[in-house]
């Protein structure tokens, strides 16, 4: 790495690594002074527990981290970590540097030294969750009644909550089809439910009269799109 290298980014990639310590092993070696940076850009595991986000649970992602747990993670390698929320708070944005005095055994730092843990997030998420993704399974067969019902976001989210909607309602069809602005997917499908992936005008012309939104940090952009196009249909977002 050329010596006026002062920054390191990943982004969206260590939820995906398997051996995490390998990663941040191989990042750390990286930050050879204190002038150079290391950002780590990842969901926050927080956020998922907090606003119960269930469909955020996908393969894809091998682990899934807190503010707490990035900066432990760092820590065991001499770096000095610092994290604040992105994205709406879905994701959140961690820059480190070398520790001022880099422990020589490896060991993390100490607790007092971390972010707060939140232990009664996950207890809540618990006896939460199930319920959660009950209401919705409600909601879609009590809407079923006023016409077809489509997701917006053909990604993880809406292949993870299509999944978990279908798994209850057994072989009883209950979702019409995926709405997704990206082109590439559209004629495509969804895996396992096998749902259409479908654009905007598409979703009109198969009368779809509820929308549920995958993401809520477009909402705001969706219900925009759909008003300019004379839709009258009812829209709703996760997460809200």
């Amino acid at each position: 790495m050329p010596e006026e290298t002062n920054i390191v980014c990943s982004r969206h990639t260590i939820e995906h690594i398997a051996d995490v310590q390998m990663f941040a092993r191989s990042l750390s070696s990286l930050i050879t002074n204190r002038e150079r940076k290391l950002f780590i850009e990842t969901p926050d595991m927080d956020w998922i527990l907090d606003h119960v986000a269930f469909q955020d649970f996908f393969y894809e992602h091998c682990a899934l981290y807190t503010p707490r747990a990035i900066a432990t993670l760092l820590a065991q390698y001499g770096m000095t970590a610092k994290t604040r929320p992105v994205y709406f708070g879905q994701y959140m944005w961690t820059e480190a540097t070398l520790a001022e005095a880099s422990p020589a055994d490896g060991s993390p730092a100490a607790p007092s030294q971390l972010p707060a843990a939140n232990p009664e997030l996950a207890d809540a998420y618990r006896q939460t969750s199930e319920r959660s993704l009950h209401k919705w399974h409600e909601f879609i067969k009590d809407r079923s009644a006023a016409g077809p019902i489509a997701l917006w976001g053909g990604a993880s989210k809406g292949v993870t909550f299509a999944l978990l909607i279908q798994s209850l309602a057994g072989q009883e069809p209950c979702l019409d089809c995926v709405i997704d602005l990206n082109e590439a997917k559209q004629s495509c499908f969804l895996p396992v439910t096998g749902l259409p992936i479908v654009s905007p005008e598409t979703a009109r012309q198969r009368q779809i009269s509820t929308i549920i939104v995958m993401n809520p940090n477009y909402l705001d952009e969706i219900r925009d799109m759909v008003e300019r196009m004379d839709w009258p249909a009812r829209i709703v977002a996760l997460n809200e």
